[in-house]
């Protein structure tokens, strides 16, 4: 039987996983032997698949729980996003909201600290106060509970 290069290709994983007939075997040698320079860059191909032979293909049941686990660490990070985000507002607002006063007086260096002295200070805090409720309230919405 005259066999073309692409018989022989398909016939190949199965002839070097040693899992080819015997006669399979028999032909592949033949055509191997009438070329020998394919034999050669057949060999060489197979060697360098050779590591890739012992991976073991994901199961669907592992490609699932990978996927689920993927998921689950994307929520997480965004749940830390949302915190920090959050936790960055609330500080700034309440931080915002100060306005510190120094002078020298008879009795030395005097400090006063104000609260929402300024007008913007108090259109800024009311802002920023209202973007971080919003957050802190997704955030205890979205975040996952434990289940008992």
């Amino acid at each position: 039987m005259n066999a073309t290069r692409n018989v022989i290709n398909d016939l190949l994983p199965a002839y070097f996983a040693g899992e080819a007939s015997d006669d399979t075997r028999r032909f592949v040698e033949d055509y191997f032997r009438q070329d020998p320079e394919f034999e050669r860059m057949s060999r060489e191909s197979a060697q360098r698949l050779e590591p890739l032979a012992h991976i073991i293909p994901l199961s669907p049941a592992l490609a699932e729980e990978k996927s689920a686990l993927n998921r689950v660490r994307q929520l997480i990070r965004n749940q830390r996003r949302l915190f920090g985000v959050a936790l960055s507002l609330t500080l700034n607002a309440i931080l915002i909201g100060f306005t510190f006063d120094i002078s020298s007086g008879k009795a030395g260096v005097v400090t006063r600290v104000h609260w929402l002295l300024l007008p913007f200070q108090r259109d800024l805090v009311l802002v920023l106060a209202t973007i971080a409720a919003v957050l802190w309230a997704v955030y205890f919405i979205r975040a996952p509970r434990a289940r008992t």
